[in-house]
């Protein structure tokens, strides 16, 4: 064999070779992606969960405040949910509170709660932190006494309960939250839209808050607590029954 043939077969091994690691090289790098793609997907989840959990464990220590006032002999229209600093600046200033904050949630003579909001990356769209709203002008079927378990409204204020909304979840935390709440995944969506007038010691009907509940019966009738997907508009919406009425 000349010099000539052994050049080329050392020629075509080296390419040979190169190639070699040019595949193992991208298969590599395609098997590290999947890898990276299935800890984020893991990651998110986990993020998920933790903030499902945040969420609810905040909502039971305000639904825990509410009990507490209660106890000071705080009648349900003199809850007041104002926030720190108490300067009367928010819609949540009550007439009906007295001035020693006995029935405030989030002072230390009363609820003993701490104020919080939570974080903008939580929510689906837009931008700016989530803010819970405590309300009095919604109602869910077969909690409390009132509407007949219908919540279709009839001009009775006492049907409406004393309700903790947090709206425009991304959908991950939602799902995560049902979890939670041992709430099935597959609950259908609906053409609810919760009320959310800053509670001020006044409830109101839920048809005169505009406010139509009567889809709740489906999926979640007698639950105080559940994060509902709102029909057409993507909008999720946690909820927590904080005073049953």
């Amino acid at each position: 064999m000349n010099n000539r043939s052994k050049f080329c077969e050392q020629g075509n091994v080296f390419i040979i070779i190169l190639v070699a690691i040019a595949l193992f090289a991208a298969l590599s790098f395609t098997v590290l992606r999947g890898n990276n793609n299935k800890s984020d997907t893991l990651l998110a989840d986990r993020q998920a969960q933790l903030a499902a959990s945040e969420i609810i464990d905040y909502a039971q220590k305000v639904t825990r405040g509410v009990a507490k006032v209660r106890e000071n002999n705080c009648s349900d229209d003199m809850v007041s949910f104002e926030p720190p600093p108490f300067d009367g600046s928010t819609g949540y200033d009550n007439v009906n509170a007295p001035g020693d904050k006995t029935c405030h949630i989030f002072h230390q003579n009363g609820g003993s709660v701490s104020y919080r909001t939570f974080p903008a990356d939580w929510r689906e769209g837009g931008s700016g932190e989530l803010i819970p709203v405590f309300t009095g002008s919604s109602c869910i079927p077969s909690v409390g006494t009132g509407d007949d378990g219908s919540c279709m409204g009839d001009g009775n204020e006492n049907d409406s309960e004393l309700m903790m909304v947090i709206s425009n979840l991304k959908d991950k935390l939602c799902q995560s939250m049902r979890k939670n709440l041992n709430f099935p995944l597959s609950s259908a969506s609906v053409m609810v839209i919760f009320d959310e007038t800053p509670f001020n010691g006044t409830y109101q009907d839920i048809k005169v808050a505009a406010t139509d509940t009567s889809e709740l019966q489906d999926d979640y009738t007698g639950h105080e607590s559940s994060c509902i997907e709102v029909t057409s508009s993507e909008n999720r919406i946690f909820y927590k029954v904080l005073l049953a009425r």
